[in-house]
Formats: C-alpha cells, sequence, structure tokens
C-alpha cells in the first residue's frame, strides 16, 4: 500500500479532474471530530468529490489578446488574490474545512464569530473583515478604509441585471433579449475578456462541470463590479458559497481557498506535507475555449498569419473552429477576437 503523501499516490489521486479521496485508513491530516454533529456531517463530506476549478491561462489571455483587459478588469486587490490563486487541493483540508464551517451573516463586518471553522487541528472563530485578512483578500491598511466597510455584501439597487445583461451583449436573438438566470448565458457577450472572466467564475466559484456558458445571478453581478469598479466584500461572498455548498450537498469547490488559507496562517508547509492531493485547479487553456464553441455569437475568431482566404475567417453561432485551428502551424503569430 502506497503511504500517506508518497509521490506514487499523489499521482494517483491527481491524475483524474474529479475524484473521491482514498481510503479513511490512508488518509492524513485532523479528520477526527468530537462532537456527533461533526461525525455526521463528515459521513456526508467525505462522500462528495471535490472538484478542481479553473485557473487563469495567461499564455491563453495573450494569445487572444485579452491580457491586459483582464489586467484592468481584476485590478481591485481581492479580485487579484482570488484570480491568483491556484494552489494544490488537499484532501484533508477540504474535508476538514467544510466539516467544520459555519456562517451566520453577521450585522456588522467586525461582528467576531461569524465565520467558523477548523483547519489542521486549529479553530478559528473570524469576523467577516479577519476572514478576508485570513483569505488574503484585503490587508489591514484597507481593512478600515471607507472602501472596504461600505463594500457590497448584497445586490446593490444600482445592478440591474436585465439593463446589465443588453449592455454587454449584443445581436440578441428575439427570445433571448429577457435575462434569466438559470436560462441564460453568456454566447453573445461582446467582450471577449468578460467572457473568459465569466467561464472562470463558473468553474471556480460556481463549481459547475460542464462548459458553463450559463451566467447566473452572482456571476453577471460579479462582472458588473468588475466593469463598475464597484468593491464587493468578496470574503462575504465567498463565506456565503462555502454555506450554500454544505447545506445544498453539492460537490466541494473553492478548495484552493482553502489551502491558501493554511499557507497564510503558516499551517502547512507545501514542501514538506504529507497530506493527500485530490486535484490541481486546471487552467482554462485555448483548447478548451474552443471545444466548448467560445466564440459564438459575435466574436470572430481567425488566424493572422499565414495569410487566409476570407472563407477561413469563422464567425457566426454554428461555426466550430477545432478543424481550422488544427491545421494552424505551431510557431505561427496569436490569433485574435475581434468585435463585429
Amino acid at each position: 500500500m502506497d503511504q500517506p503523501g508518497s509521490s506514487r499516490s499523489r499521482r494517483r489521486l491527481s491524475k483524474n479532474s474529479v475524484t473521491l479521496p482514498p481510503a479513511e485508513a490512508d488518509l492524513g491530516g485532523n479528520l477526527h471530530f468530537r462532537s456527533q454533529r461533526h461525525r455526521d456531517r463528515y459521513a456526508t463530506i467525505s462522500q462528495c468529490v471535490i472538484l478542481p476549478g479553473k485557473s487563469l491561462h495567461r499564455p491563453t489571455m495573450i494569445e487572444l489578446l485579452i491580457c491586459d483587459r483582464i489586467d484592468a478588469l481584476t485590478m481591485n486587490s481581492c479580485w487579484r488574490c482570488f484570480c491568483e490563486v491556484r494552489h494544490p487541493i488537499f484532501v484533508e483540508l477540504v474535508r476538514e474545512f467544510y466539516t467544520t464551517f459555519e456562517f451566520e451573516p453577521p450585522a456588522h463586518l467586525s461582528t467576531p464569530n461569524a465565520v467558523k471553522f477548523r483547519l489542521c487541528g486549529r479553530a478559528f472563530h473570524l469576523s467577516i473583515t479577519d476572514f478576508n485578512l485570513a483569505l488574503g483578500f484585503i490587508d489591514s491598511s484597507l481593512a478600515t478604509s471607507e472602501d472596504y466597510l461600505t463594500s457590497a455584501c448584497d445586490f446593490p439597487d444600482s445592478f440591474v441585471p436585465q439593463r446589465f445583461y443588453l449592455d454587454i451583449t449584443t445581436n440578441l436573438p428575439p427570445n433571448g433579449r429577457v435575462y434569466d438566470s438559470s436560462k441564460t448565458k453568456d454566447t453573445y457577450v461582446r467582450d471577449p475578456a468578460l467572457k473568459y472572466l465569466h467561464r472562470f467564475l463558473a468553474f471556480t466559484f460556481s463549481g459547475r462541470k460542464d462548459s458553463s456558458a450559463a451566467l447566473n445571478k452572482t456571476e453577471l453581478f460579479f462582472l458588473w463590479s468588475m466593469l463598475t469598479h464597484t468593491r464587493i466584500n468578496l470574503g462575504f461572498w465567498v463565506a456565503s458559497q462555502f454555506q450554500i455548498i454544505i447545506s445544498k450537498k453539492r460537490p466541494l469547490i473553492l478548495g484552493s481557498l482553502i489551502t491558501h488559507i493554511a499557507l497564510n496562517a503558516q499551517l502547512i508547509d507545501l514542501t514538506t506535507t504529507h497530506l493527500h492531493i485530490a486535484c490541481t485547479p486546471h487552467p482554462l487553456m485555448l483548447p478548451l475555449l474552443i471545444r466548448w464553441d467560445f466564440s459564438l455569437g459575435e466574436m470572430a475568431f481567425c488566424v493572422s498569419l499565414p495569410l487566409v482566404s476570407l472563407e477561413r475567417v469563422l464567425v457566426g453561432a454554428n461555426v466550430r473552429l477545432a478543424r481550422s485551428l488544427t491545421k494552424t502551424p505551431h510557431h505561427s503569430p496569436p490569433r485574435h477576437f475581434m468585435i463585429a
């Protein structure tokens, strides 16, 4: 039997994108719980798969000429941190965290004990502000600033989903002009940087496993906050998402953020830990975008060089890109997304 933390064991665990961890006897960490409530929850949590989510892939962003645009949209410190976290996801940390996590929305950002959880045997009882600090979304100087103290913990009145959806889309079909958070997709979003960020959020924050074109209200709000430079309290939204995952018994997501908390608290060292790796965030690379018809709608995807005939410029809602792109030489210059 492989020893916990051995390279062979880790390879086996990290091979698949969605994984159930090894037998209970093989696990280390702090997975023993005193209260019956935690033991009952652990019995449920231990049956849940762990999803890797996605990470931004800078070479793809450069190739699509959206790198600077995405940097500008995520310049807010909380989004920059969220987008840059891509740590390995450990079975023991994810299970311990979800088993012990509790969140009671507080009256004030400084209200103590709003967020409770345990990691590596250490109990945390944090205010929303302290939770943001633990995640690295803010620093101590920002924690007392007016920008942070007025950051959005709910949808503000100035966010009107229907209006914003029409603002960022174009050439919608007659039956697609009404925004429906359960059905609307990002197909007709004009800005490829927004579309790329949405796919990242759909996988990483929402935990979807398909091509993730569906555009729910929270994801639309996040895009709105980036475009309007509205500061949101991302720690509050993340805590709410953790609570939703537990209450609805969904697959376990945001594991890379859990590792980030453990690292910030100096509870683990990635170079010496014997914890089991479940998975790592998957880069949101060009082949995936092609497979998901990322360019459908108002964007045109074409190869700039070598020169191509007009017929090779691919535009429209029913064109698949894989065939032409597989013929592109490896040394060709960046491909371009263009807005019609």
